[in-house]
């Protein structure tokens, strides 16, 4: 997939439709609510590809949006779900969305419309799309920045 694939992902998933054969979950702990992987949906995606493949569907166009919108929608809600619980026990004030994820328009949305329907006093900071969003350098910087290295 093209570089930076989040990117393209949003793109792709832009156009999706309903397609019942695609179903992917994230895997959390219960006891430990802030702690989840991507690794296991990146695993189903996986092998949803290497099974259309032993069957020889055909992975067109369509499919590939509709893939790319499910993995989206579960990915992007997780993020959410988990920025959400972190913010509580932390009373964060000025979360930060960074790195390739943050190139993600529905990731924004999501988190804007989250934050004004629980009246949340935070302040949300998105870097400018695309232009800080190609890897995690934004994320180091703030970091060492802050730490004065």
């Amino acid at each position: 997939w093209p570089y930076p694939w989040w990117y393209w992902l949003d793109c792709q998933a832009a156009e999706w439709e309903q397609d019942d054969r695609i179903d992917f979950r994230i895997n959390t702990l219960a006891d430990k609510p802030l702690q989840f992987s991507f690794s296991g949906i990146k695993s189903q995606v996986y092998n949803f590809l290497k099974k259309f493949e032993r069957e020889e569907v055909e992975l067109d166009d369509q499919l590939i949006k509709n893939i790319a919108w499910k993995f989206q929608k579960v990915t992007l809600w997780s993020l959410v779900k988990h920025a959400v619980l972190a913010c509580e026990k932390y009373e964060v004030k000025t979360p930060w969305a960074v790195g390739w994820v943050a190139a993600s328009s529905k990731l924004q949305w999501l988190l804007l419309e989250w934050l004004s329907k629980n009246a949340i006093d935070v302040t949300l900071l998105m870097p400018v799309k695309r232009l800080y969003c190609t890897d995690n350098w934004a994320m180091i910087w703030v970091v060492g920045h802050l730490m004065n290295i």
